[in-house]
């Protein structure tokens, strides 16, 4: 692994251990915004399997084998993996696979999925890594998926950059991630013919 992608994996290792403590409900709040979008974006797609790219707790994991797909969720951190397969019995789900694995260099053969799914994973990696093996993955006609942060708002982007952290102000994430920025968005359309960014403001 990358010295970034080692400082991920300790950052939500660690975030695990506070996480343990909370209760993971077998309810799904389907009204989320972010949710729906998501599953909009979805909708019109066969999914038979879906790779869950960054699966972090297993709510979207959940959510995905809930609607009758078989899942395969993946995470860089063997800690929020383990809260992941929690939810996933606490829910009598077996038709998920947790593996550990980074989302730039998937251990998966070409063609093998109908859909991926990333929340909030993107600004953890390497962009143009983590894309070019998603679509690496899809079936023909598959479809990729991801909740995002952008980088639109330049009074956030300040604060983000200059104050967080700093002045008693707690800094929420990792010091390797970034919100995504029209670059990324270029990336994305060297691999996949068309992108679409869906906005809620």
């Amino acid at each position: 692994m990358s010295k970034r992608q080692e400082l991920e994996e300790e950052f939500f290792d660690n975030l695990s251990i506070k996480l343990e403590e909370k209760k993971y409900s077998q309810d799904y709040n389907l009204d989320d915004a972010f949710t729906y979008c998501a599953l909009s974006a979805l909708c019109d797609v066969s999914i038979e399997k879906i790779l869950d790219l960054g699966c972090g707790d297993g709510k979207f994991s959940c959510l995905f084998s809930k609607m009758g797909s078989k899942v395969v969720s993946i995470d860089i951190s063997l800690g929020i993996l383990s809260l992941a397969l929690i939810r996933a019995k606490k829910n009598n789900l077996d038709n998920i696979s947790f593996l550990k694995m980074s989302a730039e260099a998937l251990g998966f053969k070409d063609n093998r999925f109908d859909a991926v799914f990333g929340g909030y994973l993107l600004h953890h990696t390497c962009v143009e890594f983590a894309i070019s093996e998603a679509y690496r993955i899809l079936k023909d006609g598959g479809k990729a998926v991801f909740i995002e942060n952008f980088a639109i708002n330049k009074l956030l982007a300040f604060f983000r950059k200059y104050v967080a952290g700093k002045f008693g102000i707690p800094r929420y994430g990792t010091l390797t991630e970034h919100p995504l920025t029209y670059e990324d968005i270029k990336i994305m359309k060297k691999s996949f013919k068309i992108v679409e960014i869906r906005t809620l403001l």
